[in-house]
């Protein structure tokens, strides 16, 4: 029993999803306040074991939840069993209690909760945190990539969303700390309980929204609105055999003054490194803006190039990731390139394997440099539109259901109905 996947909770004004045991996009009128929850077993290589679940029990109501959760994280290095129990209330507050078991007497750098708070929704807003002798420290998660952990030793963090929700997570008897995972290719910070002998741990996250105004439903998504034209301009694209890279991302943010004057600089951008499932490739592909950002903060005369890019794991396995070669990696593609113009990124190499992505990479292929359309890049929607200036759009459902949506451009409206994964072209779209 791989887990469950996509059932939606509540607890009081949070709106989440279950998925394969984590809770994932923990929302308040349709916002992100919490990115993802969830328990993970790192073995020798750092490389994630996936959860084998025995059981999932779900009991949930209007705004409450209970989930019981049985697993076992097995590879050829590691071996561990695990009892979860996730509590949702009425309040807007979720317990989150795991304990756990080896099973062999192997190497584990790192067992336990994990809460990922989303870039997009937190980068640069303050927070403060409590160590264990009571002290308190104020800082912001920062707006440019943190090369190293910016946060250690804490047993609660506070902070506030944009839209005036408070969010508290607190780990009773243990500590956390925390990392820019933006250096891996993810589009989050990470907060982790320390260490790997913890057996019993314990979440509490609490949600205040006594400042923000709290709807029963959130607000129907609006039209996607395609603009003007943008200073962003489609790379120019080509494909690579290669699936690793001279450097990884952390070894330019940790020696930056090497690189000052380096005439280019390549990216490899792979957001498989931590977790695989589909809602996280999805969502790390922003990263890539904010990898560059922090690039261009300390080598500003460099020109960017991706590469290789792709979303394979890059811990060993069998074979080449099945999505290769199905319609998740059309839109995954049609999505990084939506990003990566507006990173300034002028040359992508492009490593997936051979699928049906080939017919769009061709397709963009002979419109590099060409400038793209203001389309917006609300996360929440759903719905991507990759807009090149007097070519035409492409609208991308990036997620694995169906989804309604209207597209607004200069001759007139359209509504779409997108099947999971689908990349509809709107040639009437150009400006």
């Amino acid at each position: 029993m791989k887990g469950e996947d996509g059932r939606h909770l509540n607890a009081g004004p949070v709106r989440l999803k279950l998925a394969n045991g984590e809770l994932r996009y923990l929302r308040v009128n349709g916002r992100e306040v919490l990115r993802r929850v969830y328990f993970a077993v790192r073995d020798a290589r750092w490389d994630t074991v996936p959860a084998n679940f025995e059981s999932i029990n779900v009991r949930s109501g209007a705004e409450t939840f209970t989930v019981k959760l049985r697993a076992r994280c097995l590879n050829e290095i590691a071996d561990v069993d695990w009892n979860g129990r996730i509590e949702g209330r009425a309040d807007g507050s979720i317990a989150f209690d795991v304990e756990w078991e080896r099973r062999a007497d192997l190497e584990y750098p790192r067992i336990g909760i994990c809460v990922l708070y989303g870039a997009e929704a937190f980068a640069g807003r303050d927070y403060e945190s409590m160590l264990p002798d009571g002290r308190r420290n104020h800082q912001s998660f920062p707006r440019l990539i943190s090369p190293y952990q910016f946060a250690k030793g804490f047993n609660s963090l506070q902070t506030t969303t944009r839209e005036q929700v408070r969010v508290t997570v607190a780990v009773p008897g243990a500590q956390m700390d925390m990392e820019d995972q933006r250096n891996y290719g993810d589009s989050s910070y990470k907060a982790f309980v320390e260490g790997a002998a913890l057996r019993r741990q314990r979440l509490e996250i609490a949600v205040d929204t006594s400042s923000a105004e709290v709807l029963k439903e959130a607000p129907p998504a609006p039209p996607i609105v395609i603009g003007g034209p943008t200073e962003a301009r489609l790379p120019r694209l080509t494909r690579t055999n290669r699936t690793s890279a001279e450097h990884e991302y952390t070894h330019y943010n940790r020696n930056r003054a090497d690189f000052a004057d380096a005439p280019r600089i390549e990216i490899p951008f792979n957001p498989a490194v931590h977790l695989d499932d589909d809602d996280t490739l999805m969502e790390n592909v922003p990263a890539i803006v904010d990898q560059a950002a922090t690039i261009r903060s300390f080598a500003p005369t460099a020109a960017l190039l991706a590469g290789p890019v792709l979303f394979d794991s890059p811990y060993p396995r069998p074979r080449r990731d099945p999505r290769n070669g199905t319609a998740f990696s059309t839109a995954w593609l049609a999505r990084f390139l939506k990003f990566a113009a507006p990173a300034g990124i002028v040359e992508a190499a492009i490593a997936l394997a051979d699928g049906p992505w080939t017919a769009l990479y061709e397709e963009l292929s002979a419109l590099s440099g060409r400038r793209l359309l203001d389309a917006g890049t609300d996360p929440h929607t759903g719905v991507d539109v990759l807009a090149v200036d007097g070519h035409g759009a492409w609208v991308i459902n990036n997620r694995a259901a169906t989804r309604q949506v209207t597209i607004r451009h200069l001759h007139g409206e359209q509504e779409l109905v997108l099947a999971p994964y689908e990349v509809v072209p709107l040639s009437s779209a150009s400006g």
